[in-house]
């Protein structure tokens, strides 16, 4: 009998949630700034907005070297062939977007001229020479991934419930952070 793993590590599940918790951060705080007047207090919130851009950025690549290290786990027995496909597409969209939108931001600065020295005390290089016409381009691609990234989150969510709740097929279960409360089953014989 061979033996399979069924859940992600702790490592890749911490890191999940944190860049889950990360991308929210990121929204709420670009909704919050657009309803906000004081120049203050926008400057603040675009601070911490790339900031955890830049951090979201960084644990992606983290998150690539776990999945690199340790990929995911099999599909679930009975799982329909094209739902593990749709998955990993979806899964590949979100690895893709997590890097292009804190890069398009990187380089919208740049092109508006705009340093990134964030609250003072982190320089960041611009990434290109302050040029009008890419920046309006990279304002628009910069928009344009968001929505996307939003939508492939809120398809990654509702799949993930969909299983959770409709299914209960345990496909949520590989993603529950270890501990008390959680119940997951770490392997499952091969049929």
């Amino acid at each position: 009998m061979v033996v399979h793993r069924r859940a992600y590590s702790a490592a890749q599940i911490y890191a999940h949630w944190a860049g889950a918790a990360l991308v929210t951060a990121l929204f709420a705080s670009a909704w919050v700034r657009e309803g906000v007047e004081d120049t203050a207090l926008r400057r603040l919130l675009l601070d911490w907005h790339r900031l955890v851009g830049l951090v979201l950025m960084a644990l992606s690549l983290v998150r690539l070297g776990l999945r690199l290290a340790r990929p995911a786990p099999p599909p679930l027995p009975g799982m329909p062939v094209w739902q593990h496909r749709v998955a990993g597409l979806v899964h590949g969209g979100l690895y893709l977007l997590l890097f292009l939108q804190p890069a398009s931001g990187w380089l919208l600065a740049s092109a508006r001229g705009r340093a990134l020295d964030l609250f003072g005390w982190l320089p960041l290089p611009a990434l290109m020479a302050k040029d009008a016409e890419r920046a309006e381009w990279l304002g628009l691609a910069h928009a344009s991934l968001s929505w996307a990234l939003l939508a492939l989150v809120a398809l990654h969510a509702g799949a993930a419930l969909a299983h959770a709740v409709v299914l209960k097929d345990g496909t949520l279960d590989r993603m529950r952070p270890p501990g008390r409360g959680f119940s997951r089953p770490s392997t499952v014989p091969e049929s």
